[in-house]
């Protein structure tokens, strides 16, 4: 077990952010833009392994959101501590997106200006409009995590949280095996709120902070994770299962041994600037590849170029954006829950 003296944030999470944000837009600007558009001449390499770092975000979001809950007095406080750090950033993603797609034509994700609009709510999907960057489902999935430990956390079932998220994985693995979602009426209502199929992504990363903090034995944490991986295997399928046992490992095993590549300044860096980086590349970065692809560029200058472009973007939304605005909603919070209320 760690030693409950430990600090609860795991510095090697930060780095491991920084790596799925990377390997994200790795595998958007190889073998995703390749399948939507064809690079101008074949790439010598892909990288379809990239599309998991979506499933290190999950995993780093189970552990992050009960650290959080831990930290936070009040719902109200939980509602602004996940409120500015995701959307004042997400408010710049959305309308640069929108105005880079726009700007240089990129085919086939062109949305309304009012489609736009609504996405700056994140809840576009229940709303039955498209996101301006197809990545943006995620975002959906991660507020209905926040809603479900949220509402239990913050309620008379906050002592049964864990048993109820795994009554829930274990509900997903029978649904999953006999394919009730379509049968059962309404039910697709529920997995449009609340990430029932990735729950069991962000079950290994509540595992693993409850392992940290001493709160759980280690039979338990490890019939946690079996039941995880055994709800990947079932609910999407074998290699899924695999990907993300080995992924859960390496994170796992990173955060006790915690080797110094993972302090690594660069990386450390990369998980800085890995949430607006992980807005603004998908659909920015490929018409930027697509422009520069037409206009004569080899395909893996317009890459790099690409890669850099969208860096230097996610660092200053990062620095501009993200921080200033994480500082100033929480400090407001802070003041107004200190002056006093006269009725």
């Amino acid at each position: 077990m760690s030693n409950p003296e430990k600090q609860s944030r795991l510095i090697e999470l930060d780095a491991f952010r920084g790596i799925a944000a990377l390997s994200v837009v790795i595998f958007h600007y190889t073998t995703h833009y390749d399948f939507l558009y064809k690079h101008s001449t074949p790439l010598a390499f892909g990288f379809p392994i990239g599309r998991y770092g979506v499933e290190l975000f999950f995993m780093i979001s189970g552990y992050v959101i009960f650290l959080t809950l831990d930290k936070t007095k009040t719902p109200q406080e939980f509602v602004v501590s996940r409120f500015s750090r995701l959307y004042p950033v997400y408010w710049v993603a959305v309308l640069l997106t929108y105005a880079i797609t726009s700007f240089l034509l990129l085919p086939r994700y062109g949305v309304a200006f009012t489609d736009a609009l609504i996405n700056l709510s994140m809840f576009q999907e229940l709303a039955r409009v498209p996101d301006v960057d197809n990545v943006y489902w995620t975002l959906q999935r991660e507020l209905g995590f926040y809603l479900l430990t949220g509402s239990l956390f913050y309620s008379a079932a906050r002592k049964y949280i864990v048993h109820i998220i795994a009554a829930l994985i274990f509900a997903n693995i029978f649904i999953s095996y006999f394919s009730l979602l379509d049968k059962i009426p309404g039910l697709w209502r529920i997995y449009s709120v609340l990430p029932i199929i990735q729950l069991h992504l962000f079950g290994l990363g509540i595992a693993l902070y409850l392992l940290h903090r001493n709160r759980i034995m280690n039979w338990q944490f490890y019939l946690m994770i079996a039941l995880c991986l055994f709800s990947a295997g079932i609910a999407v399928d074998t290699t899924h299962s695999l990907i993300v046992a080995l992924l859960f490992a390496c994170i796992f095993f990173a955060t006790r041994i915690q080797p110094r590549i993972l302090r690594h300044p660069y990386l450390l860096f990369l998980g800085e600037i890995s949430y607006p980086l992980y807005l603004i590349h998908n659909n920015a970065g490929s018409a930027a590849i697509y422009t520069l692809e037409k206009n004569g560029m080899p395909v893996f200058l317009s890459i790099l170029f690409a890669i850099l472009l969208i860096i230097i973007l996610a660092t200053a939304m990062n620095r501009l954006v993200e921080k200033p605005g994480l500082r100033w909603l929480r400090s407001r919070f802070k003041k107004k829950m200190e002056t006093p209320q006269y009725s």
